[in-house]
């Protein structure tokens, strides 16, 4: 006789299949999908997390460190795992770091992933770049705040205002940031392409600190030959760190140092080829020029040297006025 047993394996077979769905599901997604134990060990990622993080295998990922590699924030990372370890989910930004060094800014969902006992058995993170996204609305703040900064100065500008009022309301409007001392100087030029002597004609700590330049000092090629040879470049020059670098007269950087100072920059004010003087901002914080602020800044030169040149155009104007006046006087007299 023969004993044939039948087991029905419907349920197991719906299991496999839905399974199968899910896991196509989660290789197919645009975010990035890792996987952990319970201990936080990495086991699994999906193609996208492979193309983002430039991990090829979990295997790689977990020799380098684990899912907390990817964090530039640490202690962010501790704090998504022990969350999530205990059972608890965690939502926000991240920044992570990619393999080859790109950073990336992270719409990051981690969770504990229990059974049907609510044990934790897994972690997961879904991880969605946001970084082209943050780009660009971080472009687009900048782009408005340059186009009202701008409104702002032209507005300030209008009218016939004469070289010193000019002078007045640049540095006004110089006190983009409260962190930065800013003074305006403008040149002396022997030629075309040398300069003479430097004047500080306006100078502001605003909330910095004293200024470390008083208005009126005068800085001549001779005895700041260094300086002068950044100045007839024509462009802007960053320091990140006075203390360290050499491209200042000694002189001035000591006595930048006496007042705390710990970064600078220049920005030319030049109308076309016509050179007329530049802005100085230093900071009491290291490498306090980042492009935004340069932007700005540069923004302000750029309003700031037509309005100079106007104003002198419209001096030499009223000047030759006068002595034209005077001219035509002293023939009426000798006439009469």
């Amino acid at each position: 006789a023969h004993v044939v047993n039948f087991r029905d394996i419907t349920e197991r077979k719906k299991a496999e299949d839905e399974l199968l769905i899910i896991m196509a599901a989660v290789e197919s997604s645009s975010d990035a999908i890792g996987m952990s134990d319970p201990q936080g060990h990495h086991i699994y990622q999906n193609n996208a997390f492979t193309e983002l993080f430039e991990y090829s295998t979990p295997e790689e990922l977990e020799k380098a460190g684990g899912p907390p590699t990817v964090y530039s924030d640490k202690v962010i990372a501790r704090d998504v795992f022990n969350a999530i370890m205990n059972g608890r989910s965690w939502r926000g930004e991240a920044e992570m770091i990619s393999k080859r060094g790109r950073r990336l800014s992270i719409l990051l969902r981690g969770d504990a992933i229990k059974d049907n006992q609510g044990r934790i058995i897994g972690l997961l993170g879904i991880n969605t770049d946001i970084t082209e996204r943050k780009q660009a609305a971080m472009q687009l703040e900048r782009t408005l705040r340059e186009t009202r900064v701008r409104l702002e100065v032209s507005q300030a500008l209008a009218g016939n205002k004469t070289e010193e009022e000019v002078l007045d309301v640049l540095i006004q409007k110089a006190g983009l940031y409260p962190e930065a001392s800013v003074a305006l100087l403008t040149f002396e030029m022997m030629d075309d392409t040398h300069i003479n002597t430097v004047i500080v004609r306006r100078s502001e700590s605003f909330k910095s600190g004293s200024s470390v330049i008083p208005v009126g000092t005068k800085l001549t090629g001779s005895t700041n030959p260094k300086l002068f040879k950044l100045l007839e470049s024509g462009k802007d020059h960053i320091l990140d760190d006075i203390m360290t670098n050499e491209n200042f007269d000694e002189h001035i950087r000591k006595e930048f140092i006496q007042y705390g100072m710990k970064s600078y920059a220049s920005i030319p004010l030049a109308d076309g080829d016509e050179w007329i003087g530049f802005f100085g901002i230093t900071s009491r914080l290291p490498a306090f020029f980042d492009e935004e602020k340069l932007h700005l800044y540069r923004a302000l030169a750029d309003l700031g040297a037509v309005a100079l040149r106007a104003a002198r155009l419209r001096e030499t104007a009223r000047e030759s006025q006068q002595r034209f006046q005077i001219l035509v006087e002293t023939l009426n007299d000798w006439v009469w």
